[in-house]
């Protein structure tokens, strides 16, 4: 896999709030099912099961069915990146995303693992990214891009033709 260096520095310029470390330490994961594969993987209060857990700073269950579409993990971060082709975000979705960093960093923190810092990020449409009224400037994402971005500096990274065409028509989407 090539370095992922210049896409950390080009996301890191992206957002002021993103400080990530540009070096080779870091794992992509599609759909990621985080607090499902997290318990299920290593366990938490005696059982394999994500039933019934809940974050201990806020009593709050974690979300069972919580997928996020690409994941970057480093081991001082966790860059969640959701990604949007057609339509926007809702006042709930936002809500989902600003208590994933909060949840992200109890759960590893009660398995007695080292909290990275957790860091939510938008891809959409570049119309959606730019407008004034639109809701990839509201919290909780530290920073937002779109498509056509993206596709303009991919081929930069090592990107072939249809990664290229892949961003292309997800911008075009009506």
């Amino acid at each position: 896999m090539p370095s992922m260096k210049p896409f950390i520095a080009w996301l890191t310029a992206k957002g002021d709030e993103l400080h990530l470390r540009v070096d080779d330490h870091w794992s992509v994961g599609y759909e990621v099912c985080f607090y499902r594969d997290m318990i299920h993987a290593f366990g938490l209060d005696g059982s394999r099961g994500i039933r019934k857990k809940q974050n201990a700073d806020t009593g709050q269950d974690y979300m069972p069915k919580r997928t996020f579409d690409l994941a970057l993990f480093h081991p001082k971060h966790i860059v969640i990146i959701e990604a949007k082709a057609q339509q926007g975000l809702d006042r709930k979705q936002l809500a989902a995303f600003a208590r994933d960093e909060q949840d992200i960093r109890a759960l590893l923190a009660s398995m007695g693992r080292s909290a990275p810092m957790v860091h939510t990020v938008l891809l959409a449409k570049d119309h959606y990214v730019r407008s004034p009224k639109g809701l990839a400037k509201d919290p909780p994402f530290k920073a937002a891009f779109s498509w056509k971005e993206i596709g303009g500096n991919a081929q930069d990274w090592g990107a072939d033709a249809r990664a290229l065409a892949a961003f292309d028509r997800a911008e075009a989407v009506k």
